[in-house]
């Protein structure tokens, strides 16, 4: 019993909280009427979903230089702070 007493002090903590709340929201009226007839959305491939970048995963010879300078710099920093 000494093992569930937090757990059930916090289950009544909770449930007098929780009466203790004066406007709670009215769900149906937040909903318009616009969007209860609204379409559903588009489904997508498996493919498109489990590989998005696919196509766009191929890299410029700019990009692919930019890319090998900036790893040139970030070794060369951290040469210098392993010496440090």
């Amino acid at each position: 019993m000494e093992l569930f007493r937090p757990i059930i002090v916090s289950l009544v903590a909770l449930v007098v909280l929780a009466g203790c709340v004066r406007d709670f929201p009215d769900i149906p009226a937040a909903v318009s009427a616009t969007s209860d007839d609204a379409p559903w959305p588009a489904f997508l491939p498996v493919a498109e979903i489990l590989d998005p970048v696919a196509e766009a995963s191929t890299l410029s010879a700019a990009s692919a230089a930019a890319l090998q300078r900036r790893l040139k710099r970030l070794r060369r920093r951290a040469a210098t702070l392993n010496r440090q």
